[in-house]
């Protein structure tokens, strides 16, 4: 990346260079001159651009119009089941989440999600 960027540098104080040689040779009565065309230039089709779409009729622009995708009738629908059982291997792991004492501090709120995992965990035995 920063190859690329000293090319770009490189490049741009070529191309500065390369001005400056151009423009020494000319007197200031020149460069105000050239200065004055290219504003004329630019100006005048800036205010073309922006008063021909309010004055011209020969001037349209057409619409597009966007249709909304369909949406395939199986997506957002489930084939199966989802699986609420919850294995005891990750049971083990929130249970070893309660003795991070950093953690707990960390998020307190993590620990009511802890009990609720717990209860899951408990009603499954019960079944």
């Amino acid at each position: 990346m920063k190859r690329i960027k000293n090319n770009i540098q490189r490049l741009a104080r070529f191309c500065a260079n390369w001005l400056t040689r151009k423009t020494e040779r000319l007197s200031l009565g020149k460069k105000k001159i050239g200065l004055l065309l290219f504003c004329l230039l630019f100006g005048g089709i800036s205010i073309y651009i922006v008063l021909m779409p309010m004055i011209g009729s020969s001037f349209h622009v057409s619409s597009v119009v966007f249709q909304r995708p369909s949406i395939p009738k199986h997506i957002g629908k489930a084939n199966r089941k989802p699986n609420n059982t919850i294995s005891k291997k990750f049971y083990d792991r929130i249970e070893a989440l309660k003795n991070d004492d950093s953690l707990m501090r960390a998020h307190p709120q993590l620990l009511d999600s802890i009990h609720l995992f717990e209860q899951l965990y408990q009603s499954q035995l019960k079944k």
